[in-house]
């Protein structure tokens, strides 16, 4: 996990024992007798639900053994424990129905949860929102069907002609599309390259063939798959000639304003038309949202969101991988509401069929390996590496597609992946030697410092700029843990002294040519979000000797000045959290350096591994011991809660 939720772990375990301590004073002043056994109770339960919080979770969940069950009745006893009913959160200020800090979830056999109040609340609000969004229809069946088949032809037709471009769905994606604009709540999962994105432009133009005037709002949890999403739908309602587009209606949303993107924090803070910020008195003024990235999103973001949307205007559409890492923050929304096998199913569309990479791609083998694992079959190290074209006990004779290199070299970074490295740095350090000519060639330009934008540049530094990006854009390390010899500051140190050398830049200067860093906050003066990746480039103006320095930020063809950037890290190599919702042609992942005492264990994820792997578009090297692998491919988070228990019982209650 990320040093900063490592932290936050450790707060949490100490808030829960302190909670503890807290109760029994309490039950003193009350007059009520301490018992032993009591204060074992009380301990065994803080105790559960801090572990559980600590991995992401929102309750203890124990099996129903006669010492739990007898544990949980003494906390009864002692009125700190109350049987859980989604009528405590529908009437949050009785305290007369529940007046207990803890509440027991007995509704599945042979398990016992305990949830702090706050938390079953929470979750309780959440699945009666899904409940509320389920309960009608949006559009008749016939008419979506004969919108999605008219752009279909329209395609058809196209192709014919020699359009390559002309993508049709395949069925399942049809489904998907028909589903999103006939129902006011509907899931569409599926792995990278599988046309979540494709299915998303051609839905939107047949919900704008049903709703001419209507207002589409994307969002997702970061400024990176905001922006993705916007420009993948951007490009792709630009195919077809100007004078018979293919999407018509989604190039209209767009000249209008009418289809826009943001972050889920931004669109929840930004004022509505009466001033007022979204909720549930206020909801947020779209007729379709679309929700990309949504196993990023924990269970807190996704209540706010949901309490935010007016289920008999706005329909609402989640896409996602729900093999993907979870949220940072608790719970496991997306996993629980794409569970094909719950309340939920008839809401729900699986994409399977790649376009990215096919089963005999060495990408495609290896995602295909991982996901057999998820579906039964026993994860061993061996087969994975069955899948892969080469590992490091072979003689070296370049990289091949897929590789594991397991060969440590103590606190450095391992040689081939030092290689590996410098491989991918030649070929960028080339492009920010030509950027670099540019510059020297456009010294003393007549740009503007203070009012510098991207499309005021000249237009070979424009050119020279896209270069530089588009040749970062082709590799990315990925790293599992900040420090530790294979850590992102490790690798990002390394990558960092390769460019300064290449260049003969000072070891001491911050600012250079080709300096990659990524904006860890968002700012909305400056438009850059967390997450944002930049290229740092020094402009020399009319009015300085000295460059200036800015951020290219190539995702949005912007530029930023350098010294305005809110909190920023090097970023030659990211983190694989920070890499969610992105995608480059080669991939280095790097796994947990284990040690004693530190956490890295705990970063040892299926989840993790899976994600690294399927960011990759054709190469992906592993680079880490047998063990942190072994540990990897056999170990799933699991995370503690009752969302789909939730919803069966709002379904249940509610029909």
């Amino acid at each position: 996990m990320p040093k900063e939720q490592f932290e936050m772990i450790s707060q949490n375990q100490n808030s829960f024992e302190n909670l503890g301590t807290i109760l029994l004073d309490l039950l003193t002043r009350r007059g009520k007798t301490i018992t032993e056994e009591l204060r074992d109770a009380l301990a065994f339960f803080m105790l559960h639900l801090g572990q559980a919080e600590h991995l992401g979770g929102l309750c203890a969940e124990l099996d129903a053994t006669p010492q739990n069950k007898k544990y949980a009745e003494l906390l009864r006893e002692a009125e700190l424990l109350t049987d859980s009913s989604n009528k405590i959160a529908d009437e949050p200020n009785n305290l007369s129905v529940a007046p207990t800090p803890f509440l027991l979830d007995e509704s599945e056999p042979k398990k016992l949860r305990i949830y702090s109040r706050r938390n079953f609340c929470s979750e309780s609000r959440l699945a009666a929102g899904i409940h509320g969004m389920c309960s009608t229809s949006a559009s008749d069946v016939n008419e979506v069907k004969e919108a999605l088949a008219q752009l279909e032809q329209t395609l058809k037709n196209a192709r014919e002609n020699g359009d390559k471009k002309a993508y049709s769905l395949n069925p399942l994606q049809l489904e998907a599309a028909e589903l999103a604009v006939s129902e006011k709540f509907s899931v569409i999962c599926g792995g990278p390259g599988t046309g979540k994105t494709t299915t998303v432009v051609k839905f939107i133009e047949a919900f704008l063939e049903i709703h001419p005037k209507g207002i589409i709002q994307m969002c997702a949890p970061t400024g990176k798959a905001t922006s993705r999403l916007l420009e993948s739908v951007k490009n792709q309602a630009d195919a077809g000639p100007s004078s018979a587009p293919y999407y018509p209606a989604v190039r209209k949303a767009l000249a209008e304003d009418r289809l826009t993107s943001l972050t889920i924090h931004k669109l929840l803070v930004t004022d509505l038309s009466n001033g007022k910020r979204p909720s549930a008195d206020n909801p947020i003024e779209a007729d379709l949202l679309i929700v990309d990235e949504s196993s990023m999103i924990d269970s807190a973001l996704a209540l706010k969101l949901i309490r935010s949307i007016d289920p008999t205007k706005t329909q609402t559409v989640f896409l996602g991988d729900k093999h993907q890492l979870a949220a940072v923050g608790p719970g496991s929304v997306f996993a629980d509401i794409s569970d094909n096998s719950g309340v939920l199913k008839g809401h729900i569309v699986e994409l399977k069929e790649s376009i990215r990479f096919n089963d005999k791609s060495a990408i495609g083998r290896l995602a295909q390996r991982m996901l057999a694992f998820e579906e039964g079959r026993e994860a061993g190290i061996s087969d994975f590496i069955s899948e892969v074209e080469y590992t490091d006990d072979q003689p070296f004779e370049g990289f091949k597609d897929t590789g594991v290199f397991f060969k440590s070299a103590g606190r450095n970074l391992p040689l081939q992946a030092q290689k590996w490295l410098e491989e991918k740095l030649d070929s960028y350090c080339n492009a920010v030697e030509n950027l670099n000519l540019t510059l020297t060639l456009n010294d003393k330009n007549e740009v503007d410092s203070r009012s510098a934008n991207f499309e005021n540049l000249p237009n070979d530094v424009q050119q020279a700029l896209k270069d530089v990006w588009n040749e970062l854009s082709t590799f990315r390390p990925l790293c599992a843990q900040r420090e530790g010899p294979t850590g992102v500051n490790a690798v990002n140190d390394y990558c960092e002294d390769f460019v300064k050398t290449a260049f003969i830049v000072p070891s001491a200067d911050d600012m250079y040519n080709g300096k990659v860093i990524i904006v860890r906050q968002n700012d909305s003066g400056l438009g850059v979000a967390n997450g944002d990746v930049a290229v740092i480039f020094g402009l020399k103006t009319a009015d300085s000797d000295k460059p200036m320095w800015y951020a290219f930020i190539g995702d949005l063809k912007k530029i930023v000045p350098a010294q305005l950037l809110p909190k920023y890290d090097t970023a030659f190599a990211i983190t694989i959290h920070q890499s969610q919702g992105s995608g480059f042609r080669d991939v280095a992942i790097f796994l947990p350096t284990l040690s004693a005492g530190s956490d890295a264990a705990s970063l040892c994820t299926r989840e993790l591994l899976y994600t690294g792997i399927t960011r990759s578009e054709k190469t992906c090297q592993i680079f880490g011991a047998k063990d942190a692998l072994d540990m990897s491919l056999k170990t799933v988070t699991q995370r503690s809660g009752g969302l789909p228990q939730r919803l069966k019982e709002r379904f249940s209650e509610q029909g």
